[in-house]
């Protein structure tokens, strides 16, 4: 028995204690005997007293769990109750008496008092003496007051606070405990308006006395409380606490018995009949609905708590709050308490009705329901019920309110249910059918209560009901923020759906949506079709029959295929390419063929009817597995042609999605198959160079899924043959010979060294931006795959993985990753040789992300084996020294990289950095590499304020200052300073940092009057640099042939200078110079000290952490106007408020205090710029309050109440400078645009509206232009982002009801404002301050310019009126529909207002506030105003026309109602009449005619043409003309003087897609060439011609009519440019058809062929060039298309050297930098398919024969990719070549190839790197890359070729072409022998590969056409190092790259 005892008390206050523990206890202490329990009660007693005086923690945490988890030893607790008690109150007052951090410890003591109260207590607390219990519940009561109200309670304690509070009251008050909450209530409301002081203790007694104040609270319905997050959580504890007297007010009986009577005192009751019964029943439910039309401040509920706070908890959600998701979930737990009621109701009431209740006894119950009153009625007319409450709040901004108000809704319903079974059901029919019907899909409220409605109906009954449902929910996958909620529901209804009813409702739609619009399909297949193949896995083959062969449905069918594979439904096998195609059957082909996809759903729908009606036999059951095989392996085989042509897809979106099916399997340790394998290498080789973000991103994604499948199939593998090996001395040959054997091994193993090379290969620096950031990436997620984290700062090889990487090592060194790249270098630990230097020169590139990307690399191989050499050290530590001194940005940055990556991998290698410094720098006598950079640093300040330009040009300061904020942020060497020494050097630097500030800010302000007290101007600056080179030149001797600190490679990073900052280019490199280096030391001062103080804060006292923010980042901000250093400023000062904030509240005070001085500096009118608005100071604030942690938002709150209140202040209006107010405003902008603090922002917004409409009207135009630009970003945070780009979409609104929820007090300003602005002077009077009668008299306005002045302000308001719409049927109700009415009503006053835009946004603000079901109503008030022309103004006819286009713009459907549209003709006919002479009118009407489809019989009026609106009125006319009547329209166009505008234009193109009258389309080519002819060369003129040639020639095969030779000249001199790049454009086009379909009989002599041919050719080349702009590149893309096939194969008259032409700017097209110009250039690779065999022609017919196994034609009948276009361009070239026996343009295309178009190597000699150099014209262009793919083709080509056809005849050309390469050769051996390192030299590096390749080509084709080359060029590089050439003295033999 003792032991017994001993073990549980042993367990409860020894050990550690958890809930699993004391669980055990309690079933222990279950089984003990009485005696038993007696000793184990009082043994845990003793030992609770005595443990308390020793460890109360400790004692609490088993209180704690005790109290929850064993009601067997509640009886102990309860003998110890005071002293738990007491312990617990007692830390809990520390919370509020200091500053008590340790909130573990009050955790515990929370859980222990509430665990005390809520289950100890209960037990015995009538057995306690009453007035000692009483005094110990005050003292409870006191604290738990005293810490609820406490500013320093901890969020995530608040609650068990709340609740232990309320039991406490309970218990303390039993007697009236309402009255008593409600007293609490009004002290704490007085607490919050701060009419008490909690820490007095007289206020404190005064709390309890206050019972007379609370009786007039109460009567006030709560109406005087002001919402608090302290009032929610008071209500949330109540609630939540359990307490039973909110629901014992009033007796049950009595209700009942009132009830009773009154259903007694009707007639009906007297009979027991059924049919008096269902009477009986119906005078109840009158009798409800009458109670329920009263108002609910009348009704009689039995003075019932949890129907009088309702009003409190209404208001509470209401609004905008940051505690508004704490006031729902009070809004939930009020439900639920509700529903309690409601059972209990039910329960007292069996007590009413004696004996057996009859039909109308159970019915009658439901009137005493809590869902039988007003405030939980769902269908309603009051905006006061909970349901409105709801439906007002699904688009709550708040995050997590709608999850909250989903729930609430179902308690909602579930309440009815309780009160009526069947209830909810019926009522969610109701909410569904107002739902569909409203058909408000795109509104996001409409889809969280269908998801709800149609729970309760169920999803085959809801489909019968609304069949419309699925098209309805397609709809929302259109847009981004709508798809997830769709989806939802979507998934909802899946889950209860049988395949046949899905099928039926859902195939169509989906398959629809599959081939929708991008958005709508990416939707669809990332949130619809997983769930939809995991409930229907077979549903995958229908799905890809309905494929279509366009973009969308290759994605899809790709798409399909991945999912179908990662769940398992679908896998890919190895296939033999011999497999028996006649085993295929009928029905199987119609599913699998990919040409007849269009009719493929029909034909599935009838195959399987055919096939569900036949009887199934016993053979058919016998055959079933064999057609299944069959089936799956036609699939697999049909599946692996598909991915074929995906990876090869010109479409990004199907190359990602092919290489994610390829990619992504259900089992990660799927291995990869062979085939596979080849297409993901043609993918990566083709698609590393790809800039499309996404794109690369969704490679990342597929591979990091591949390495790690490659990694775990090795694995696996590896373990189940045995291989334990983990060094190369375990294996021997023998011994891999078995394992190489497994094919697995081989195909994963050398895929895996085929990624490790070609990474390698890529990051040469000569590829383009995106491969090398790509490449770097993958590199990455191949090292994260196998190596693992040790600890914060070294990385090691996973030993689970080290069988795979052993393997690797032993089996790597002969797999070759690219075809012209022989080589065995040996991976080891997934690293080659070459992989630390490549690394490191990748840490000295250009961009930043590719400099980060190697750090990280390096930082994961740093314990790797690749060692750094001592020598090797000393070398990049030199070079990043050397780097750090450059002006450049980007290399002064590279440099601080290399400077802290060396000195990290000197540190892991044990080499001493001093020694390395001292051989380098012999006056540098000890120490480590921080204190050689800061002396560096204080060297190079010295040197600078000597000689500031010379600073600039040789060594600037920010590099090096850069490196040792580097070194001391992430380096290894200073974790190892001590710590006095780190305090002394964070001393030194922050003094140096601010002198070098207070130097710069000196200088750039030394000819400011002010000097560098306040920011110069930018002329300021500029004068002073100016001074500055003035004195340095006469002190500067600059030795001969000295140059600026410039790249060691070939391009600049310098950063974008600001807009208004020295844009002439004739500013001096000495002027920029100086900027730079003024500009980039600030903000590099600004970074560093924001480093020093992330890594180092306690090392900083306060003092000195005040000077850093002071004297440095807030100098830097107040101090320039420089854009590039103040954004660098504000950059470090957000990082260092974020530390400070998130840390010490003592040290956070420092950044309060700063942004109050600021603060107080606008308001006293600091002198700032109109240019910059206080730049750097709005970016301060926004620092500051945007890093302050969320749930303090004191900082935030004071600022904007600070600015609001400045905006008011009075001042005097200047030119140069601005006033505070306008300074106020342009803050608050900087903070409501910044996404971070709209969280904190939401209770502000409409107080900052509201200033802005009151500024709005002021005479001061900088105040208007801030207000309007503060405003245009408040009302996002109002209504919401825009989700499209079109304004007038629904799915930019915000539903009315939710808007007048969250912003009622904004919504009355509003409506007063348009209320009031007819009247001038009232609207005047009301919403400006300082204007007066005198500001009337001063202006001299008249009354009505006055009054158009005024009512320009009220543009703003109805921008923000018409983003609203009236929002859902679910969310109408009376008081609602009267505030849209009496917004519409004055809304259309302005209607008429004599300001365009008010007329324009009134009308879509009148269609955004009508309901649907009102539409036809407004409509015909629209036409009865325009019926009487004699009541309406022009303005007014205008803005109702508007307004009735906005209706049928905005309601498509209503053009079919024939009557309405019948109306609107009959009665805006007189607007068309001859006497209506105002265009603007008549061609609004026409449009409305036109958006009608109506016809019009009258002619057009004879209008002035320089007219307002005549324009829009002819083109208008014409439109409508044409549209009924085309061709004589067109006709009649081309025939007379007029002009078809671009709008009509497009029309007219689009009907020559429908008229294919032979004919008559000749006869209007006919009519286009002789206008053409006939008028002059005029821009405006000539346009529409050319247009609609080009659309008409595109159609037709042939020319129906040949241009007369005036019209070539003409075409020639448009082509020259001089009238316009459309008009050359389409020009070039038009010139191309010609070529393209003009025979050679029908030319007017060759030498018009001829000029036009060189005219042609030389524009195709110029437009080609990267430098022209993208309408031209574009253009020769599209003539290149039409022409280009029929010039190079047909056209044998044409000069050759305008074929080169052609052919090299098709090599540029396809390399383009814009990727839409690149995929038009793929089409001219398409252009050469061709089926009747044209290009048979000018081939003889023994080439042909000698030629019958060679496959002339291109491979591909697809659109490829550029990268593989390029690539089947040149083997097309090659091959005409091969049947022609025409080597020219293999020589065109061998040029390319050896760079003689892009790469003049004579130029290299001069090559001169200057500190501005621009980028290179095209930074997507790889020459090199271009060279090895020309290279490939023209080899494979030419093997591919029969030896007889080749060698019958041979290019002449080649001994040429060597001779040429042998002097290139000589140019570059002489420049390489300076220096084989190429790495940072990309020009030489770019022009010596291409060399390199060319050699070897030369080589290859002279052995293919057996011609000895003589090549003496000794350039090769070395394979064992990178970007590094071998000894070039060595005899050429053409060893290969």
């Amino acid at each position: 028995m003792a032991e017994v005892v001993q073990k549980i008390t042993h367990k409860l206050f020894t050990q550690p204690l958890d809930e699993k523990i004391v669980r055990d206890i309690r079933k222990e202490t279950e089984l003990l005997l009485p005696d038993v329990k007696r000793l184990l009660i009082a043994e845990v007693i003793t030992k609770v007293r005595s443990s308390l005086a020793e460890d109360d923690h400790k004692t609490l945490i088993t209180v704690k769990l005790v109290c929850t988890g064993c009601p067997t030893l509640h009886e102990s607790l309860a003998v110890c109750l005071e002293e738990i008690i007491l312990a617990c109150t007692h830390i809990l007052h520390t919370l509020h008496t200091e500053d008590y951090s340790n909130h573990l410890c009050f955790n515990v003591a929370a859980k222990a008092l509430h665990g005390m109260l809520q289950y100890v207590l209960p037990k015995i607390f009538h057995h306690l003496e009453k007035p000692k219990i009483t005094n110990l519940l005050e003292t409870v009561y006191f604290s738990l007051f005293l810490t609820l109200t406490s500013d320093k309670l901890p969020s995530e304690y608040a609650l068990v606070i709340a609740m232990s509070f309320n039991i406490t009251l309970a218990y303390l008050k039993s007697e009236n405990v309402k009255a008593e909450f409600f007293s609490i209530l009004f002290a704490i409301n007085k607490l919050g308006m701060n009419k008490i002081q909690k820490d007095s203790k007289h206020s404190v007694e005064e709390i309890f006395t206050l019972r007379s104040e609370s009786l007039k609270f109460q009567g006030e319905k709560f109406r005087c409380v002001k919402p608090s997050r302290l009032i929610v959580l008071l209500l949330h504890g109540l609630f939540n606490s359990g307490v039973q007297w909110i629901y014992n007010e009033g007796s049950w009986h009595d209700i009942n018995t009132r009830s009773k009577a009154t259903v007694e005192e009707c007639p009906s009751t007297c009979q027991h009949s059924e049919q008096n019964a269902v009477s009986l029943e119906y005078a109840i439910i009158s009798h409800a609905q009458t109670q329920m039309q009263k108002d609910d401040h009348n009704e009689d509920d039995g003075n019932i708590f949890l129907y009088e706070i309702y009003s409190l908890i209404k208001s509470l959600c209401k609004g905008a709050a940051t505690f508004t998701f704490q006031a729902f979930q009070v809004l939930q737990v009020w439900l639920s308490s509700v529903r309690k009621l409601g059972s209990r109701i039910q329960q007292d009431s069996s007590h009413v009705w004696p004996g057996k209740a009859g039909k109308g006894q159970q019915d009658f119950i439901p009137n005493n329901h809590p869902s039988g009153k007003l405030i939980f009625a769902v269908q309603s007319t009051s905006q006061d019920t909970v349901f409105h409450l709801l439906n007002s709040n699904w688009e709550n901004p708040s995050k997590g309110v709608s999850d909250v108000v989903y729930s609430c809704m179902v308690e909602l319903l579930e309440l009815h249910e309780d009160g009526v079974p069947g209830r909810a059901k019926d009522l969610a029919t109701g909410i569904l059918a107002a739902l569909v019907s409203s058909a408000a899909w795109s509104s996001k409220s409409t889809y969280p209560p269908l998801a709800l409605a149609i729970s309760y109906v169920t999803p085959r009954e809801a489909l019968a009901l609304q069949p419309t449902l699925p098209a309805g929910l397609v709809r929302s996958l259109s847009v981004n923020h709508l798809a997830p909620a769709g989806a939802a529901v979507y998934k909802m209804i899946l889950g209860q759906l049988v395949f046949c009813l899905w099928f039926e409702y859902f195939f169509i739609v989906v398959c629809e949506a599959l081939h929708g619009d991008r958005l709508t399909q990416q939707h669809v297949l990332s949130l619809w079709l997983p769930t939809t193949l995991h409930h229907y896995p077979d549903l995958h083959i229908q799905l890809l029959s309905a494929c279509q062969d366009t973009t969308a449905g290759w994605v899809a069918r790709m798409a399909i295929l991945r999912v179908a594979r990662s769940l398992g439904i679908f896998s890919l096998k190895e296939h033999d390419g011999a497999l028996n195609q006649m085993a295929v059957t009928s029905y199987e082909k119609k599913l699998i063929t990919a040409n007849k996809v269009q009719s493929n759903i029909k034909e599935f729908s009838e195959i399987m009817e055919n096939f569900s009606s036949r009887p199934m036999s016993s053979d058919d059951d016998d055959d079933d597995d064999d057609d299944k095989d069959t089936q799956g392996e036609l699939s697999s085989l049909s599946v692996m042609s598909y991915i074929e042509s995906a990876v090869n897809h010109l479409n990004e979106a199907v190359r990602g999605e092919a290489l994610s099916l390829l990619c992504n399997t259900q089992k990660t340790s799927q291995p990869v198959s062979l085939e596979e394998s080849n297409y993901i290498k043609l993918f990566f080789k083709f698609n590393m160079n790809i800039d499309s973000m996404p794109f690369r991103q969704n490679i990342k994604k597929c591979y990091k899924a591949l390495i790690v499948r490659l990694r775990d199939a090795s694995a696996a593998e590896l373990k189940k043959l045995s291989f334990r090996a983990t060094t190369v001395g375990d294996c021997s040959t023998e011994f891999l010979r078995k394992y190489k054997a497994s094919p697995v091994l081989k195909v994963n193993i050398e895929l895996v060294v085929w990624f490790i090379k070609l990474f390698h290969y890529n990051l040469a620096i000569d590829g383009n931006y995106q491969r090398r950031i790509l490449s770097l990436q993958l590199l990455k997620e191949t090292l994260l795959a196998f190596y693992e984290k040790k600890n914060s700062l070294t990385y090691s090889l996973t030993k689970r993985y080290m069988t795979v990487c052993t393997y690797i090592n032993l089996t790597s060194e002969n797999i070759i990753y690219h075809e012209n790249v022989q080589n065995s270098q040996q991976v080891t630990d997934l690293t080659l040789p070459c992989t630390l230097e490549m690394l490191l020169f990748s840490c000295m590139d250009e961009m930043d992300d590719i400099r980060q990307e190697a750090e990280y690399v390096l930082e994961i191989l740093k314990s790797s084996h690749s060692v750094l050499s001592f020598t090797e050290a000393e070398k990049w530590l030199r070079l990043g020294l050397t780097l750090c001194n450059s002006a450049r940005s980007s290399e002064a940055e590279s440099g601080a990289v290399l400077l802290k990556v060396i000195s990290s991998l000197c540190c892991n290698t044990d080499h001493d950095v001093s020694t390395l410094l001292k051989t380098m720098d012999l006056s540098f006598e000890s120490g480590n590499l921080i204190n050689f950079l800061f002396v560096r640093v204080e060297k190079q300040f010295l040197a600078a304020q000597k000689s500031l330009l010379e600073a600039a040009r040789c060594a600037p300061l920010h590099g090096s200052l850069l490196a040792l904020g580097r070194c001391l942020f992430e380096g290894a060497q200073a974790i190892a300073v001590p710590f006095e020494d780190m305090q002394d050097i964070l001393q030194r630097l922050t003094d140096l940092m601010v002198q070098m500030v207070e130097f710069m800010l000196s200088k750039l302000a030394c000819v400011s009057p002010n000097g560098s007290a306040i920011a110069p101007s930018f002329a300021e600056m500029g004068a002073a640099v100016e001074v500055i080179i003035k004195e340095c030149e006469g002190s500067l001797e600059e030795p001969p042939g000295a140059q600026p600190a410039t790249s060691h490679g070939g391009h600049e990073d310098t950063q974008e200078q600001d807009e208004d900052n020295y844009e002439d280019n004739s500013l001096s490199e000495d002027h920029m110079l100086i900027l730079s280096c003024c500009w980039q030391t600030l903000k590099i001062c600004c970074t560093v000290s924001s480093m020093c103080v992330s890594q180092w804060l306690n090392y900083f006292s306060e003092v000195l952490l005040e000077k850093v923010l002071r004297s440095v980042v807030v100098r830097v901000l107040t101090g320039t106007r420089h854009k590039g250093a103040i954004e660098g400023a504000r950059t470090a000062y957000s990082q260092i408020c974020q530390v400070l904030l998130n840390t010490n509240s003592k040290i956070g005070q420092l950044v309060y205090k700063q942004v109050r001085e600021i603060l107080d500096q606008l308001r006293e009118g600091v002198r700032t710029s109109v240019t910059r608005r206080a730049a750097g100071m709005a970016m301060m604030i926004q620092a500051a309050c945007g890093a302050a942690p969320q749930t303090n938002a004191l900082l935030i709150n004071e600022t904007i109440i600070s600015l609001l209140s400045i905006t008011e202040t009075e001042y005097e209006e200047k030119s140069t400078t601005d006033s505070p107010p306008v300074l106020a405003l342009h803050v608050l902008h900087s903070l409501v645009s910044h996404a971070p603090l709209a969280y904190h922002l939401m209770y502000h917004i409409p107080a900052i509206t509201a200033t802005c409409l009151q500024a709005f009207t002021t005479d001061s135009w900088a105040l208007r232009n801030a207000a309007l630009q503060l405003y245009a970003a408040a009302v996002p945070r109002m209504v919401g982002q825009k989700k499209v780009r079109e304004d007038s979409s629904t799915l930019n609104s915000l539903t009315a009801p939710e808007f007048l929820f969250r912003h009622p007090v904004l919504v009355d300003s509003l409506l007063h404002l348009l209320s009031n602005s007819e009247d001038a002077r009232e609207t005047h009077q009301s919403f400006s301050h300082f204007m007066d009668m005198k500001m009337k008299e001063r202006t001299g306005c008249k009354n009505e310019q006055l009054s158009i002045k005024i009512s320009s302000s009220i543009v703003p308001v109805l921008s923000l009126v018409a983003r609203l719409s009236p929002g859902t049927e679910l969310q109408q109700n009376k008081e609602l529909n009267d505030t849209l009415s009496k917004f519409c009503q004055v809304t259309n006053r302005l209607l008429g207002s004599p300001v365009y835009t008010i007329r324009r946004l009134s009308s879509l603000a009148i269609v955004a506030l009508t309901p649907v079901e009102q539409t036809h109503f407004y409509i015909n008030n629209i036409l009865h105003v325009l019926r009487i022309p004699e009541v309406a103004s022009t303005n007014m006819i205008h803005g109702n026309l508007f307004a009735l286009k906005s209706f049928l713009q905005t309601y498509p459907k209503l053009i079919y109602d024939q009557h309405l549209k019948d109306n609107i003709v009959a009665t805006l006919s007189w607007l068309m009449e001859a006497n209506n002479k105002c265009p603007i009118i008549d061609a609004l009407v026409l449009n409305i005619f036109i958006l009608l489809q109506v016809s019009i019989t009258v002619d057009m009026k004879p209008l002035d043409p320089f007219q307002p609106g005549m324009a829009e009125y002819l083109q208008n006319f014409t439109t409508i003309k044409i549209e009924h009547n085309f061709k004589d329209t067109v006709e009649k166009v081309l025939l007379s003087e007029h002009e078809l505008e671009d709008p009509c234009i497009e029309h007219v193109i689009d009907s020559f897609k429908i008229h294919s009258d032979g004919s008559w389309r000749c006869k209007i080519e006919a009519l286009l060439w002789q206008r053409l002819e006939d008028k002059p060369i005029i821009q405006r003129a000539l346009l529409p011609i050319m247009k609609l040639l080009c659309a008409l020639l595109e159609f037709d095969d042939s020319l129906n009519c040949v241009p007369s030779e005036k019209c070539i000249k003409k075409l020639l001199i448009l082509l020259q440019g001089c009238y316009g790049t459309k008009a050359a454009s389409l020009t070039l086009v038009v010139i191309a058809h010609i070529f393209n379909k003009l025979q050679d009989n029908q030319w007017f002599g060759n030498e018009v062929k001829s000029d036009m041919f060189f005219a042609f050719s030389k524009t195709i080349s110029l437009y080609s060039e990267p430098a022209s702009t993208d309408d031209y590149r574009l253009a020769a893309s599209k003539a290149l298309k039409i022409s280009v096939k029929g010039l190079l194969y047909f056209h044998e008259d044409v000069d050759s050297a305008y074929k080169e032409l052609l052919i090299v700017a098709c090599t540029k097209l396809l390399q383009d930098e814009d990727s839409n110009i690149r995929d038009s250039a793929c089409q001219i690779v398409f252009s050469f398919l061709d089926s009747d065999h044209a290009n048979e022609r000018n081939i003889s017919k023994q080439t042909l024969l000698d030629m019958k196994n060679f496959s002339w034609q291109p491979h591909s009948k697809v659109l490829l990719h550029p990268n593989l276009a390029l690539l089947e361009f040149a083997k097309i070239i090659v091959r005409r070549c091969v049947c022609t026996s025409d080597w020219s343009m293999l020589r065109v295309i061998w040029k390319i190839c050896s760079g003689q178009y892009n790469c003049n190597f004579s130029l290299l000699y001069m090559s001169k790197s200057s500190l501005f150099e621009s980028h290179t014209m095209n930074s997507y262009e790889e020459p090199k890359q271009l060279s090895q793919t020309l290279a490939k083709a023209m080899l494979d080509t030419l093997a591919e070729a029969p030896a007889t056809v080749v060698q019958n005849s041979i290019p002449n050309w080649l001994q040429e072409e060597g001779e040429i390469l042998n002097k290139n050769g000589e140019i570059l051996g002489k420049l390489a022998s300076q220096q084989t390192q190429l790495a940072t030299q990309k020009k030489l590096f770019t022009a010596t590969s291409i060399h390199i390749i060319a050699l070897e080509t030369l080589l290859s084709l002279g052995n293919i056409f057996n011609i000895p080359v003589n090549l003496s060029s000794p350039i090769t590089w070395n394979s064992s190092c990178f970007c590094t050439l071998l000894d070039i003295h060595k005899e050429y033999k053409g060893t290969i790259l």
